[in-house]
Parts: C-alpha cells; structure tokens; sequence
C-alpha cells in the first residue's frame, strides 16, 4: 500500500505543477486518475497475496 500511496502523491504533486504553470487541467486529471487506478491495481493484487 505504501507504493500506492507513494503514486498517489506523486500524481496530485504533478497536476499541481501542470496547474501553476498553465497548462490544461485534463491532463493534470489524467494523471491523477491513472495513479489512482495504478494504487488501486496494487492494493488489489497485495490482497490477492496475503489470502493465497
């Protein structure tokens, strides 16, 4: 869970600098959006793990 976490916060860090420097807010979504589902897809699959 902390490398989810560590990929969460590293994707609200990047749209936060999209955002302060002008660019578009979609793509600052984008990759918010595609780190969420990245931690989420490690999350799920750890639980997988612990319950083999």
């Amino acid at each position: 869970m902390l490398l989810g976490t560590v990929f969460a916060v590293a994707g609200v860090a990047f749209s936060v600098f999209l955002v302060a420097s002008g660019e578009g807010g979609g793509w600052a979504l984008l990759v918010m959006i595609g780190c969420m589902y990245l931690a989420a897809l490690l999350f799920l699959r750890n639980i997988g793990r612990e319950q083999s």
